[in-house]
């Protein structure tokens, strides 16, 4: 099963190169097809590479790998952007995030797989103040907070997914110590802040309690949300109403 598997990845490669090629406008034949169908439900029956998992969760919360449309060819792809001796391009690696991971142990995607890494690191140490800390922090916190919304119906929080992804997002804020009980602190004072801002609002117009609300603020950073919002759109942190 491991050499099937190995063969297929670098059949996989050689697919990945031909349509590279192709949207560069050089000519190049793809291998033969092995699918019977065009798009195959799944291409690896094997488990993903936990530090492949881990990176590409980490690339996807810090924006290093983005869901965005081939203006070519009018497709939802994963992609990177990367530096070269013109300007920058991006660099298309998967369809959707499951296959961005399997793709990313293909050989010939090592240099992506290596590139985004760095990329990745070169975000995560360049937070030498506990404000670079604070906003990377932020930011990560942010992305969970929104994948929990995004799983609701396979159970938010409660779902396998989402608890694999915040056990990625929870060892990388302590690995880089992006938290701290003095950004804890920082939190509740702005929080109360908000408390008594949103109150002395309140009292300015007339005394709003039992009226219907057209706005929520968020008790962590102040931001100002529709009455229906559950998550702030700021910042991502859930949003508690006062009553």
């Amino acid at each position: 099963m491991p050499e099937l598997q190995q063969s297929y990845q670098d059949w996989k490669g050689q697919s990945i190169q031909a349509k590279r090629s192709q949207l560069k406008g050089e000519s190049k034949d793809p291998p033969i097809p092995v699918h019977i169908q065009k798009e195959p439900p799944f291409w690896d029956v094997f488990p993903e590479k936990p530090e492949i998992f881990k990176l590409v969760v980490e690339a996807r919360s810090l924006k290093v790998l983005r869901l965005e449309e081939n203006r070519q060819t009018k497709e939802k792809v994963i992609r990177y952007t990367r530096k070269t001796v013109t300007g920058s391009e991006n660099v298309d690696i998967a369809s959707t995030w499951e296959e961005a991971v399997q793709v990313l142990q293909v050989l010939a995607c090592r240099p992506d797989k290596e590139e985004i890494q760095r990329q990745v690191t070169a975000k995560l140490i360049e937070n030498e103040t506990n404000q670079q800390k604070r906003v990377l922090y932020e930011q990560l916190i942010e992305y969970i907070n929104q994948r929990q919304v995004e799983l609701e119906k396979e159970g938010g929080s409660d779902s396998l997914e989402y608890k694999r992804e915040l056990k990625v997002i929870q060892d990388t804020i302590e690995a880089h110590k992006l938290y701290s009980e003095s950004s804890s602190q920082q939190d509740t004072h702005k929080a109360s802040e908000t408390v008594d801002l949103t109150a002395k609002i309140l009292e300015n117009d007339g005394g709003a309690v039992g009226q219907t609300r057209t706005h929520v603020f968020c008790n962590k950073c102040g931001h100002k949300n529709p009455a229906e919002s559950n998550f702030c759109s700021n910042c991502g942190s859930k949003l508690e109403r006062l009553i």
